[in-house]
């Protein structure tokens, strides 16, 4: 069953991505030919978190990936990375049709909560 999040456990989980990101992106400067390691990094990082929170069920990693796929679609379009880019945009519709899925789901836990 979805659960939800406070915000705050969202903001906890922005911070540990941002401390990776910090981490990683050096390390993608220096060791490989990315054009973008800080937005890789960020990327990579966020993606780790999102898929961390879907295995738990969490209702709100479907707005984490919505945002990292709308933002990696414009990373590999600005590389001219035509299909890569649409590729993460299909992702971003996806999502956004898991979103919708998830809510309905949880509007029902809620319904039968309340009437129990």
């Amino acid at each position: 069953m979805p659960r939800r999040w406070a915000a705050r456990r969202h903001a906890a989980a922005l911070v540990v991505v941002a401390a990776a990101t910090v981490a990683i992106a050096p390390l993608l400067a220096s060791f490989t030919d990315s054009p973008a390691p800080w937005a890789d990094a960020l990327g990579t990082s966020a993606s780790v978190a999102a898929t961390w929170m879907m295995t738990q069920r969490i209702a709100g990693h479907w707005l984490w990936w919505i945002v990292i796929d709308v933002g990696l679609a414009a990373l590999f379009a600005s590389q001219g990375l035509v299909f890569t880019a649409l590729l993460y945009a299909g992702f971003a519709v996806m999502a956004i049709a898991g979103y919708a899925s998830w809510r309905r789901a949880l509007a029902a836990v809620d319904a039968r909560s309340v009437s129990a």
